[in-house]
């Protein structure tokens, strides 16, 4: 590791530290999405669920299972050994008739550089981890690289990707129905009678600072 030293006043500094990391790539796309309104319409007698601008007769709540949020995580370790993909779908606006944001991500092992502060002696990371690796001043070296493992060996990479996968998979759907502690940490919103008005922020930093 090295420290770049801006300098020690009275004991205390500010560096970064050059560290193995994760490099992060991401490109958002927003989808159109009406979740409905939880109704059921009685005029043509179906009872199916209606979407949320019907102005028909509503006799009665449906469950209905839209997906509203949800994290997940792919790897393969044939084409693309040094890295794994993560993708974010969360709803962020009140309206039953609004969108879902999908943010896809690739993870890449690299060198980045982590903001640091000695006082006292004692050395902690000086900002938020949120956004090292995902803006390039915080990257050093990218290594991406596409030849291929033997998969049957372990490997630094695929065992971050098992811990990703199994501590922040996550899953929220229309009745408020959630998997996983991101769908929980990431609410902004949640409405008791009308749950297609629930909203989520984009869980993409927490990711990154906790991995």
């Amino acid at each position: 590791m090295y420290l770049n030293d801006t300098g020690c006043a009275n004991g205390n500094c500010s560096a970064t530290i050059r560290a193995a990391g994760l490099a992060v790539e991401c490109s958002l796309e927003t989808m159109p999405q009406d979740f409905g309104s939880l109704t059921y319409g009685a005029e043509n007698g179906t009872g199916k669920l209606v979407p949320s601008n019907y102005n028909g007769t509503v006799v009665g709540m449906g469950d209905a299972q839209r997906l509203m949020f949800s994290t997940n995580f792919t790897f393969d370790p044939l084409r693309r050994p040094s890295s794994f993909n993560f993708t974010a779908t969360y709803k962020d606006q009140k309206d039953c008739n609004s969108r879902l944001q999908v943010n896809r991500c690739e993870f890449h092992l690299a060198t980045l550089f982590y903001p640091i502060k000695i006082v006292d002696g004692a050395i902690e990371f000086s900002s938020s981890l949120e956004d090292v690796g995902r803006s390039h001043e915080t990257i050093a070296v990218i290594y991406d690289t596409n030849e291929q493992e033997d998969i049957t060996t372990n490997s630094t990479i695929g065992g971050l990707y098992l811990a990703a996968n199994d501590l922040l998979q996550s899953k929220a759907v229309g009745t408020l129905e959630t998997s996983g502690m991101l769908a929980q940490d990431q609410l902004t919103w949640a409405d008791e009678l009308v749950s297609c008005q629930d909203t989520w922020k984009d869980p993409t930093p927490q990711v990154v600072a906790e991995l």
